[in-house]
């Protein structure tokens, strides 16, 4: 149970962040907590900061003017506008909340009025928030005409969660299947990728990351999702919830808890498409200030199908010792298979940033996939 000061605060939901590190011990978890709200005479929501040393009392962060500490207004909430908070994340220094908002709240970037699309705010402290916000993401379908402010119709989006990998982010968000009326509403779970913190994309535009359960079972209807990922061993672990918006139809309301499991880091690949045709690929710049090792999560590899690991300057030049006759070749799957070049088990450290050029190799190349790569900096002897 969470202890709460003060202890009249209620909501609907949360999201917690743990820094171990942070100088002041009071403050090592932070939560923000959906409050119920009101602006302008209009009953919304917003969430309020809360800071605990232990995750289980928790104190109010800010000077807050809460009226008996049940509703937030437009002096006290973050944002000071309606907004259903998703992905609470430290990027850059920063802290990021991203979540759902619609006109009158957001716009289009063409000034016109939308239904849910995700916004995010910042904050250097978590205590004080921006008052501008970034629109972080957009489904098509979302610009076509509402009757309403909380109009159901269209393709649109409904919160989010997120899974800071230190060079990437990774959020699942819910697929708002829209309809005339609550009856016809469904909700899948999508993905969406960002490199800046601000601005998400999706792999494959509305593809169904994780799919609602059929009528009748646990989980039909509708999916929520959690800020809850862990990788543990070779697995990685993807909690969802459950909400069936369709309340015109026999509803009855259930909850329950899901989980996804993926081999670890597998969430996609980069494959040959052509087997007749040379493939490869150069990933982005990376720094490797100091000696470090270059680690593969693949399968598909064989002594018949194999990759030749190169490493690349900045403007996409060979760098001796790591390229050419001293390339590095790897035949063995895994999920973090090391990479050796001739003569160099690591990457010597630079102020300058690198690019790593991998080449498919081999008769059966077609069935290589490589899932991801990783710089891990190398323990000393």
């Amino acid at each position: 149970m969470l202890l709460i000061n003060p202890s009249t605060a209620h909501g609907l939901d949360c999201r917690v962040i743990y820094e171990p590190d942070d100088p002041d011990p009071a403050k090592r978890f932070k939560m923000v907590f959906h409050m119920g709200a009101r602006f302008d005479g209009m009953a919304a929501g917003a969430p309020i900061p809360f800071f605990s040393a232990d995750g289980l009392h928790w104190k109010v962060a800010i000077d807050s003017k809460l009226e008996n500490y049940t509703v937030a207004s437009d002096e006290t909430a973050i944002p000071p506008e309606h907004f259903e908070m998703g992905g609470l994340y430290k990027w850059n220094g920063m802290y990021h909340l991203m979540g759902q908002q619609v006109t009158p709240f957001m716009w289009l970037p063409d000034g016109t009025d939308c239904g849910r699309v995700l916004t995010t705010f910042r904050s250097p402290d978590f205590m004080n928030w921006s008052r501008t916000k970034t629109l972080s993401f957009v489904r098509d379908g979302t610009q076509s005409k509402f009757e309403s402010r909380l109009g159901n119709q269209g393709d649109q989006v409904h919160q989010s969660s997120t899974w800071n990998r230190g060079n990437v982010l990774v959020s699942t968000y819910g697929l708002w299947n829209g309809g005339v009326g609550w009856e016809n509403v469904t909700i899948d779970l999508g993905l969406l990728l960002s490199n800046d913190g601000l601005y998400f994309r999706e792999p494959i535009p509305d593809h169904v990351f994780i799919q609602r359960g059929n009528d009748g079972e646990w989980d039909q209807g509708g999916l929520l999702m959690s800020q809850a990922f862990e990788n543990v061993g070779d697995k990685t672990f993807i909690y969802y919830g459950h909400w069936d918006p369709r309340v015109g139809r026999n509803y009855q309301p259930r909850g329950g808890l899901g989980l996804v499991t993926l081999d670890r880091d597998r969430f996609s690949s980069l494959s040959v498409k052509n087997p007749e045709k040379e493939a490869a690929f150069v990933t982005c710049a990376i720094k490797v200030d100091e000696p470090s090792d270059l680690l593969f999560n693949a399968t598909g590899l064989t002594e018949d199908a194999w990759v030749k690991v190169e490493l690349l300057d900045e403007l996409e030049r060979p760098l001796p010792g790591y390229s050419g006759d001293n390339a590095a070749r790897l035949d063995s799957n895994g999920f973090r298979q090391q990479i050796a070049w001739q003569g160099k088990e690591s990457i010597e450290g630079s102020p300058d940033p690198v690019k790593v050029q991998v080449t498919y190799e081999g008769q059966g190349k077609e069935a290589i996939k490589i899932h991801a790569l990783y710089i891990a900096k190398r323990e000393s002897d």
